[in-house]
């Protein structure tokens, strides 16, 4: 019984003496301070070692991802707006564009009904309704060879006398508004190439071409259009006396929908847009420059049929 008693008391003393020297205990995810044993401290975030897994973004990730998502979502419903919005615009302006020709010529139909009139105001009525026709026939394939382009439908390819297709757009626009207009076209002596390509698109593009400078140029501005050909490329030109376009702004007024801001003329934003587009479907260049009289020259390259 003696010799159990002293064992039992050895047993004790041992692991009063391991209880003394064992290392304090350690809380999961909290560094414990040697000087305290008992007050444990937060634990300083790890460095990162190169070569070595780093865990210490754990936790936050699935926060993280979640506010990136959000951004993205954010930014995407953003970009929705500002299409809708443009659209909107669009077709109001499409509506106002579309009304205007249609009223104008209905109303110099109705005063050749109504109307007992001379010869010359017959002739004016008639010339009236026939430049509203005009207008509106250029509106709607404005909208139609936006549609084209938007199905990526083919162009319809054939050689086709590029100067007397100019010069029907410039006749188009010699009535109606614009018939008190100067337009003056300059070209060489010689005739010119041919062109291959979808003539009705690029009577289009010209056609816009002529009605933006029109439009956006005083009435006693002239309108200069020169036709020159180099190096296998019919090169014309479009210079008006406007207030031209701001260098910050011609890249914008080549998309759709996008027009000179706070710009009281109206316009659906489809002119200078499917122009400068026709034009690159054809192999072709169209830039913006200021011109020597102040306003802006619109430069158009389309390659010779070669």
């Amino acid at each position: 019984m003696e010799n159990q008693g002293r064992t039992g008391k050895t047993a004790l003393a041992h692991r009063a003496a391991r209880s003394v020297h064992s290392p304090p205990v350690q809380l999961v995810g909290m560094a414990v301070d040697s000087s305290k044993p008992n007050n444990p401290i937060p634990r300083t975030r790890r460095s990162h070692v190169p070569g070595k897994r780093n865990d210490s973004w754990r936790g936050r990730g699935l926060p993280r991802a979640t506010n990136w998502g959000f951004i993205v979502i954010w930014r995407g419903l953003q970009r929705e707006h500002v299409r809708a919005e443009k659209e909107r615009h669009f077709l109001l302006a499409v509506t106002h564009e579309l009304k205007t020709p249609i009223a104008g010529t209905q109303l110099a139909i109705d005063s050749l009904k109504k109307h007992e009139w001379d010869a010359a105001t017959k002739a004016e009525l008639l010339q009236d309704a026939t430049a509203g026709l005009h207008r509106l026939e250029q509106r709607v394939e404005n909208i139609l060879q936006n549609n084209r382009l938007i199905s990526g439908k083919e162009m319809t390819l054939a050689s086709f006398d590029a100067e007397t297709a100019i010069k029907d757009v410039i006749a188009r626009h010699r009535i109606g508004p614009f018939q008190n207009r100067i337009i003056e076209v300059r070209q060489p002596d010689e005739a010119l190439g041919l062109v291959r390509g979808d003539e009705d698109a690029l009577v289009l593009a010209w056609g816009n071409l002529v009605e933006n400078a029109l439009k956006y140029s005083p009435s006693d501005e002239p309108l200069y259009i020169r036709l020159q050909q180099s190096d296998e490329v019919l090169v014309c030109t479009f210079d008006d006396g406007g207030a031209g376009i701001p260098e910050n702004q011609r890249e914008t007024v080549l998309k759709k929908f996008e027009r000179i801001p706070n710009s009281d003329t109206s316009g659906t934003g489809l002119g200078l847009y499917l122009a400068h587009q026709i034009i690159r479907m054809h192999g072709g260049t169209l830039t913006l420059k200021d011109s020597q009289r102040g306003g802006c020259l619109i430069t158009t390259q389309i390659p010779l049929n070669t």
